[in-house]
């Protein structure tokens, strides 16, 4: 579904990995975020961590996509945080991986 979405709008979802690779705006729709920091808590800073807008009124959502405020900016920063190999070339290196495997296992 990700690869036919224009704006994913979420809340504190881990599907913002996998849309940061593929560049889709994200707005983040928290109506509950100090219900949410109270009773959950984050692994990291919510409000430096996300890469996208957040929302914390319904009313902001459409407010939002309408000036197409996104902060896209920051998915490039979160990719750089979380992701080493860009380069396109990840099938290679899995068929080196196992490569590897089967000849250690020959010797």
């Amino acid at each position: 579904m990700l690869l036919i979405t224009d704006i994913l709008i979420t809340d504190y979802s881990s599907v913002i990995f996998e849309a940061t690779l593929l560049d889709i705006p994200m707005l983040f729709y928290c109506y509950d975020f100090d219900e949410y920091l109270r009773n959950r808590g984050f692994y990291y800073d919510f409000n430096s961590f996300v890469p996208g807008k957040i929302v914390h009124k319904f009313d902001d959502v459409p407010k939002y996509i309408n000036l197409n405020d996104f902060e896209e900016f920051k998915i490039q920063e979160f990719k750089n945080r979380f992701f080493k190999d860009l380069d396109g070339k990840s099938s290679q290196r899995v068929v080196d991986l196992i490569k590897k495997l089967i000849n250690y296992k020959d010797k």
